[in-house]
C-alpha cells in the first residue's frame, strides 16, 4: 500500500471523531428538549427523549435521525478498523 493510500485510509479514520461530535450533539438536543418541551425528563437514552417529544406534539425526527446516523458511521468506521488491526493494517 502506499503513502497516499494509507493516508486516505487514516483521513476516513479521523471523521469518526466528527460523526461521534454531531452524534453527541443531537443526543443533547434531545436531552433538553424533552426537559423543556416534553415530558420534563432528561432520559439517557436517545430514542426515549424522542418517543416523549412525540407523545406531546412535537416531532423533531431529523435530530433523532442525526443522531442515529452519526453513530451507525462511527460503529462501522469502527469495525473496519478492528479488522484491519486484525490484519496488522497499523503497524508501521
Amino acid at each position: 500500500m502506499t503513502k497516499k493510500e494509507r493516508d486516505a485510509i487514516q483521513k476516513y479514520f479521523n471523521k469518526m471523531n466528527d460523526y461521534e461530535k454531531e452524534a453527541d450533539e443531537a443526543f443533547y438536543q434531545l436531552q433538553e428538549l424533552n426537559g423543556n418541551e416534553g415530558t420534563g425528563h432528561r432520559w439517557c437514552c436517545a430514542e426515549t427523549n424522542y418517543k416523549d417529544l412525540l407523545s406531546c406534539g412535537h416531532d423533531y425526527g431529523y435530530l433523532f435521525i442525526k443522531y442515529t446516523e452519526g453513530r451507525a458511521k462511527s460503529r462501522a468506521i469502527l469495525e473496519l478498523g478492528r479488522d484491519l488491526a486484525d490484519l496488522g493494517f497499523w503497524r508501521n
